[in-house]
């Protein structure tokens, strides 16, 4: 379990210990295909590292539940509790039957309290994915837009 975590973007980084200090505090959970871990808009106040099998993340879009992506071994969702974000911006269903590494907003506490350059690091790498996030978004928004402008549906100079 500490390889896929290690390769996680979150936890990069980080010395062995540090991870086997943040993993003794955080539990294993399985759900089922078609199980909903989280949904969007409930509050949370755990985020969760994907061990084994394939998850969905959608956003409700006007009544809609639209997909937006997949998620795989080593991914991560719910990680915006660290900033004490607690309510649930998509909702993530299990495709596959999947194994979920839990990490609890306390745990991240007690780690800014206990050791304040491991809680930093994983800060930064928050920030990093965060920003790739936001990147994929934009470029995706990119091509939607010239998609649009082809059609001559929208043209916006």
């Amino acid at each position: 379990m500490i390889n896929i975590v290690k390769s996680c973007p979150l936890f990069q980084e980080l010395y062995h210990d540090e991870l086997e200090d943040i993993l003794q505090e955080c539990v294993v959970v399985h759900f089922e295909p078609g199980a909903n871990i989280i949904k969007e808009g409930e509050e949370g106040k755990d985020f969760f590292v994907v061990l084994s099998g394939r998850a969905t993340v959608s956003k409700n879009i006007k009544g809609r539940e639209v997909k937006i992506a997949t998620l795989t071994k080593g991914d991560v969702f719910g990680e915006r509790v660290i900033l004490n974000d607690n309510i649930r911006a998509t909702t993530i269903s299990a495709m596959t039957g999947c194994d979920f590494l839990v990490v609890d907003h306390e745990t991240i506490l007690n780690l800014y309290q206990k050791n304040p350059k491991t809680f930093s690091i994983l800060v930064m790498n928050m920030v990093r994915l965060l920003d790739k996030r936001l990147s994929h978004s934009k470029a995706a928004l990119r091509a939607i837009h010239e998609r649009l402008n082809r059609t001559n549906w929208l043209k916006v100079s």
